[in-house]
């Protein structure tokens, strides 16, 4: 299960949720508590964002749709209001969040450390769970969970007043936490440095409570921050009446800020200071960043309309302005108010009674500019009663009074006022069904009702009351603040602060302070002084005695468990990587989806709708459950793929679960595909792992194989080609396609420790780390240099692994793995780990933490975190919440892209944290102006992009030409230029060139809709790209000719992370020599953009991708090791997505094998004679060669196998001698090239052993049989790519890399023989003369030694 899937269970209460128990707080929700929001953390396009809980669904049959509900938008059961405290709906998400410091009451000048503290307020309750990031304050006015005397002479009269209550409402949605959970967490994390003093919460007056009054309540606990706090000097509010009187300044004196009540059931745990929100598995943290993205998504729906989300305006009416006789009554028909007369301005939102987004922009002047009017009342027109509603305010400051009206006119055209009927279903169902975003908001305040008139009370006072003097019958009273007057729908202020002085019914979610203030008790009319007393003995600042309630209700633009949720992921059809930016939509019925109309929605991955932040991944929520949806790929949004036209069906499973299954795939035409390669469905599927759906890239794909010539079946590696677009017989583009060779099949692997020991299992003691390598092996047990290996760990909490560096997280025992790239082969390695403390980290990729990151205005950077430990996760954050300079794509996911709006004044800081432990890396992002005029030009017919300059006017009023570029990634769609802002004016024109070998061209803006001037010579327009004005950032000029000012979708020019990166060193660079520095760069990756992968990572097999329609030219450019290189030229026609090859393949040669011819080599020898004092060659000999072993590629691997094969005789062959004026020109094989006498040269000798044997001496030498042994071709046992045979000297012990010149040339050097005596018939006399004349000499000599001896001895 993936930890998105585990969040969203916890979401949905489901699974082993972290959870309140008896006041402690639990460990495990700290930790994992990066969720988005919980009911309303994922937002989907209408009622949408789901949570994903994983069940086992069964595998549904698309024919069996009679089993299945309707697929519809799913209205969950709305909640009423009530006063039953004892039966609620359970809700696991956030009621109320401030991002600041909540006040009941409001902030005055000082620290308030003093009795009178923060103004007061006669607000009363909070429903549900308030999660407050700062600092509690309270000053609670209002008398209120009374408890009365019941004996005695003082039975009736008031004993006390329990104070604001949390949780739980006497009326309300009774929509709250399941009981034993918190209702409200204080953090305690304030900026207001005056408030220091406060640990977490302090009241003044009365106190806040939480506790169950009766068994059937849920029982609930309080987290606060700090030590415990009493009511500020014990000081407490009167108690108003002459019997029930109490004005002991005293009596709370014990009484903690925040408390559960005698006779009451519930838990108050201080010194809570984590950044948990109670038992959701949110964080304080993580939820302020949720609501700002939350804010900004749907801000953005403005720019989204389509068939399920409308936009419109809000705008005024006159009718029903003023009205008399006015009534509104108490929820408990206790009080009436008889209002006599209202004029309100009237605030109008007509939808068009169908789509499920129903979107409208409000400015925050038609609010404010209001003071003539009473207040400001709503009409809601054409809404369908299963849409959701986003009304944008937009304004930095908000101040207005509410209206005491509402009108709701349904798509049947009923219209029913609802400003006063509390208890009417309707009155919750609408509140419900709004939301109201003030995104760009520094100050909100919404002021209540006023009116003056008589309020009524139903019953007669007891004898009690009558003594304390409460008000009975009818009185006249003026109310100039009434929150009664409330605000119906959820309220989002993510960027400022919010004051509400009315009741508000929905969520309440601020990112700065939140205050409930109603500081001004209503009197009677003309006697202001005069006070109200209810019967509760206490003022109210309502003339119907309802003081502001926070009303908790959902927006029902948020999941809700009644609802399902399907999901899918996006990839690749290569290689199934993630493919982000997609756009889908999903349909009830298979023939909607085929004739795409009715469209339930329509989401594009990460925006708006698509709950899930993982590129390429979708999770659609906010569907009715068990019905079948069929989806259907809107755009690829992506010019270098085709979209798919493929119907899925998804059956989604009961409520509250996410189907990932497709069951069915349909073609556009609605017929069921059973071809696998068709359906674009690389996985289907299961429970826990979605459906992959995949996109081809747009184009064509052609793909070829290099073999031996002499052995078709061997595949070789190496070799490099050239692929030619052409136009006619000019070249518009080439590119350079090398062999990728990766993916060598790996038969076994093996893992080595750093002694290069074989190791199967690791101990850990500690967190020092292991560096482990793998080698992998082919078939012959040959190791591939390399190979694709990845590594991963069974548990990345126990041992996180990168590229063999193994990390100990934490105790325990997994299982590293590395696997070859198909997985076909794999090695383990166990792990065991002891006495670790997990260390956490996160990193950007390519930069140093602090960095100063220079972005130009309209430029996006994409930037990559990296953490420790594998399963940790990040959010990024931005100082500048309201994107007006920066913003991001996404807060959650290891990616985010910056894009940068507007000139930044000071830089804005870009943070990526770590959620385990909460570390983080931060970058200063400055928005520099715009320098450059970006140019885009679309290429038509008769005009690719490869060739194109653009001709401006220059603002020295000269004229100037750019060659433009092709946009990298876009299928050669478009060029783009970068030109000077500084060059050109609002004055300059420009046309396009573009140059083939038939001339140059001019490119007219004849029928062309943008601004145009004539040129200089007055006979044919140019360009102009603004008639008057400053220019823009950015111009497309598209086929048509047609104008835009924004760049292409998913075509624009993005500032890579290296070009944007500036050192800590360079903090000091200005930021025109950042932007110059980035130029230069992109410009040389432009020029080294001419390539295209080969996609097939098999040896000696390529693919290539993305060709659009038209002739190619094929040719090889290197060849593999020892071949000679192709001189084919292949042509290839592509057209409608087929490509035909001239010249073509065979029927028989499967795969388009293209042979190379195996280089012949060459073996050189001299003869030479023995005796030093002879240095020149000996003519004369003859040889004899034999071919002693052959070549053949056995699975890629070089064998020799003996032979024994008489090649021929070899004579030396001397030029200009028995016929033969060259001998280097001679045909024959075998024969001797080298004209020289005595020097010995044959050529043409194919892969294999030879042997060469003297079989005639040069006269008058002896003959030399030694046989001389050389090989020619690669080292037996290794591949094209190993070593090859160098022989020297006949040595075949020599080897060396692939080098051409001493692979195929043997040098045998000098032969030797030795003279000898050769009968002159038969050889020359060669030095045996000498020899004999020596040896005759010698024995003359001997005699005469002898003969005179003898003489001497006779004498």
């Amino acid at each position: 299960m993936r930890i998105g899937d585990k969040m969203r269970q916890w979401r949905n209460g489901v699974g082993n949720a972290p959870r309140h128990y008896a006041g402690t707080r639990s460990a495990t929700g700290r930790v994992l508590s990066r969720a988005r929001s919980l009911t309303a953390a994922a937002i989907a396009v209408a009622m949408m964002a789901t949570v994903a809980v994983t069940s086992l669904l069964p595998t549904y049959n698309a024919k069996a749709d009679e089993n299945h509900n309707d697929g519809a938008i799913c209205t969950p059961t709305s909640i009423s209001f009530g006063t039953n405290t004892g039966s609620g709906t359970e809700d696991t998400g956030i009621a109320t969040y401030a991002g600041g410091d909540m006040y009941v009451g409001q902030k005055v000048s000082g620290d308030m450390r003093n009795p009178s503290g923060p103004a007061g307020s006669y607000a009363a309750e909070a429903e549900g769970l308030t999660a407050v990031n700062g600092k509690l304050l309270m000053h609670p006015l209002k008398g209120l969970w009374t408890s009365y005397y019941t004996d005695g002479t003082r039975n009736g009269y008031i004993k006390d007043y329990k104070g604001f209550r949390f949780g739980i409402v006497g009326f309300g949605g009774q929509y709250r936490p399941k009981t034993g959970s918190s209702t409200l967490e204080v953090r305690g994390k304030s900026s207001d440095s005056s408030i220091g003093w406060v640990g977490g919460a302090q009241s003044w007056g009365n106190a806040g409570w939480i506790g169950q009054t009766n068994p059937k309540e849920p029982n609930y606990t309080a987290n606060i921050a700090g030590d415990q706090t009493l009511v500020y000097g014990g000081s407490s509010n009167d108690i108003l009446g002459k019997g029930s009187s109490n004005t002991d300044k005293d009596k709370y004196k014990n009484r903690a800020s925040v408390y559960v009540p005698e006779g009451t059931q519930g838990t108050v745990n201080w010194q809570q200071n984590d950044n948990q929100i109670g038992s959701t598995g949110e964080t304080f943290d993580g939820f302020g960043s949720y609501i700002k993205t939350l804010s900004g998504n749907l801000s953005n729906l403005n720019k989204q309309q389509s068939e399920s989300v409308y936009v419109a305006d809000a705008k005024t009416t006159t009718g029903n302005e003023g009205y008399n006789g006015l009534v509104r009554t108490k929820f408990d028909d206790t009080y009436s108010f008889n209002i006599s007369s209202v004029h309100e301005k009237i605030i109008e939102f007509v939808g068009n009674g169908t789509s499920s987004m129903q979107v409208f922009n409000l400015p925050a002047n038609m609010l404010n500019d209001s003071s003539s009017y009473t207040g400001v009342s709503f009409s809601f027109k054409k809404i369908p009663d299963t849409s959701s509603v986003v009304i944008n305010v937009t304004g930095e400051k908000v101040d207005f009074h509410n209206g005491w009206r509402f009108w709701w006119t349904d798509t049947n055209n009923t219209t029913k006022e609802l400003g006063g009927s509390y208890t009417d279903g309707d009155y919750a169902k609408r509140a419900q069904q709004i939301m109201w975003n003030f995104a760009d908001a520094s100050s909100v305040i919404i002021r209540g009702g006023q009116g003056s008139g008589t309020t009524t009370r139903k019953d007669p006072n007891s004898p009690a009351e009558n003594t304390d003097g409460v008000w009975a019958g009818s009185f006249s009273l003026t109310t100039k603040d009434d929150p009664a007057a409330g605000m119906l729908g959820s309220i989002l202020v993510p960027n400022g602060s919010f004051e509400s002085h009315v009741s508000t019914n929905g969520r309440v979610w601020v990112g700065g302070n939140y205050a409930m203030y109603n500081p001004n008790a209503v009197g009677e009319t003309g006697r202001d002084d005069n006070k109200f007393v209810n019967y509760e003995r206490s003022h109210s600042a309502s003339a119907l005695d309802m003081d502001q309630e926070r009303h908790n209700l959902p927006w029902n633009g948020s999941y809700s468990t009644q609802c399902a949720a399907i999901a899918w992921d996006k990839v690749d059809a290569s290689t199934q990587a993630a493919l982000g930016g997609t756009t889908w939509t999903v349909y009830a019925s298979k023939s909607d989806a085929q004739n795409q109309s009715n469209a339930l929605k329509t989401v594009t991955d990460n925006a708006y709708g698509d709950d899930d932040s993982n590129n390429g991944s979708f999770s659609i929520g906010g569907l009715n459950p068990n019905a079948i949806y069929y989806i259907r790929e809107v755009s690829a949004n992506n010019t270098a793929y085709a979209t798919n036209t493929n119907i899925y069906a998804i059956t989604a499973g009961g409520e509250g679960s996410t189907a990932r299954v497709v069951t069915n795939v349909y073609d556009s035409e609605g017929n069921e595909i059973t071809d696998s390669n068709k359906k674009l469905l690389p996985s289907a599927g299961d429970n826990s792992i979605n459906a992959k759906i995949a996109n081809k890239r747009s184009g064509t794909s052609i793909e070829w194989s290099k073999v031996d010539g002499t052995d078709t079946e061997t595949l070789l590696g190496g070799s490099a080609w050239t692929l030619s677009k052409m136009n006619g017989n000019t070249t518009e583009q080439s590119w350079n396609i090398i062999d990728d060779q990766s993916g060598t099949e790996v038969k076994s692997v093996k893992i080595f420790d750093a002694n290069s020991s074989e190791v199967t299992s690791a101990s850990f003691t500690g967190s020092v780390a292991q560096q482990f390598h793998a080698v992998a092996y082919d078939q012959n047990g040959k190791v591939i240099n390399n190979a694709k290996l990845t590594w991963e760990s069974a548990d990345p909490a126990v041992a996180s692994v990168n590229a063999g560096f193994v990390t100990a997280t934490g105790d325990g025992d997994t299982t590293i793995t590395v696997k070859s790239a198909d997985g076909s082969a794999s090695a383990t390695l166990s792990v065991h780990v002891k006495g670790v403390i997990a260390q956490t980290s996160v990193n950007i990729k390519d930069h140093n933490n602090g960095d100063i990151v220079s972005l130009e205005k309209g430029k996006t950077l994409q930037l990559t975190a990296t953490v420790a430990p594998e399963d940790n996760t990040v959010k990024w954050s931005s100082s500048d919440p309201n994107a007006v300079s920066v913003s991001l794509n996404t807060t959650n996911g290891t990616s985010v892209t910056l894009t940068a709006n507007s000139v930044t004044a000071t830089p804005v800081t870009i943070t990526a944290e770590e959620t385990r432990g909460n570390k983080t890396f931060t970058l200063s992002v400055t928005v520099t102006a715009k320098q450059y005029l970006t140019l885009y030009f679309e290429a038509v017919n008769n005009w690719p992009t490869n060739n194109v300059t653009v001709g401006y006017g220059t603002s020295s009023g000269g004229w100037s030409t750019r060659v433009m570029q092709q946009v990298p990634g876009c299928a050669d769609s478009y060029a783009y230029v970068d030109i000077p802002l500084a060059d050109i004016t609002a004055d300059s024109t420009f046309l396009f060139l573009h140059t083939n070998n038939d001339g140059q061209y001019y490119y007219p803006p004849a029928n062309y809709g943008g601004p145009k001037a004539w040129d200089n010579t007055g006979r044919h327009y140019n360009f102009k790209f603004v008639d008057n004005g400053a220019l823009p950032e950015a111009v497309t000029i598209s086929a048509g000719p047609n104008y835009s000012i924004t760049a292409p979708s998913g075509c624009a020019v993005t500032q890579s992370a290296s070009n944007a990166k500036a050192a800590k060193s360079t903090k000091r660079a200005v930021a025109t020599s950042l932007r110059t520095n980035a130029r230069v760069t992109s410009a040389a990756a432009n020029t080294a953009t001419a390539t295209k992968a080969d996609e097939d990572t098999a040896a000696g097999r390529f693919k290539v991708s993305d060709l659009v329609d038209g002739t190619y030219h094929l040719q090889e450019t290197k060849a593999p090791n020892g071949y000679d290189l192709s001189g084919m030229v292949y042509t290839i026609t592509i057209a409608n997505g087929t490509a035909t090859w001239s010249p073509a393949f065979g029927a028989d040669n499967t795969g388009n094998k293209i042979a190379n011819t195996r280089k012949t080599g060459s073996v050189t020898w001299t003869k030479v004679s023995s005796d030093s004092n002879n240095a020149n060659p000996l003519p004369g000999s003859q040889w004899t060669l034999k071919q002693t072993k052959t070549f053949s590629w056995e699975n890629g691997v070089a064998k020799y196998i003996d032979a024994d094969a008489t090649l021929g005789t070899v004579t030396d062959c001397v030029n200009d001698e028995n016929n033969v004026a060259d001998c280097s020109t001679q045909t024959g094989a075998y024969v001797d090239l080298d004209g020289d006498s005595g020097k010995f040269k044959i050529s043409g000798l194919g892969w294999g052993e030879y042997e060469l044997v003297e079989s005639k001496a040069p006269d008058g030498y002896d003959l030399d049989n030694t046989p001389h042994k050389f090989r020619i071709g690669p080292l037996e046992g290794d591949n094209i790519a190993g070593n090859w045979y160098a022989n020297t000297g006949f040595n075949n012990a020599d080897t060396s890399a692939y080098n051409e010149q001493t692979t195929f040339t043997v040098n045998g050097g000098n032969i030797k023989n030795k003279p000898g005596v050769i009968l002159p018939g038969t050889g020359g006399a060669g030095d045996y003369w000498i020899y004999a004349a020596a040896l005759v000499a010698a024995l003359i000599g001997v005699v005469a030694a002898g003969m005179a001896l003898k003489v001497r001895r006779r004498q």
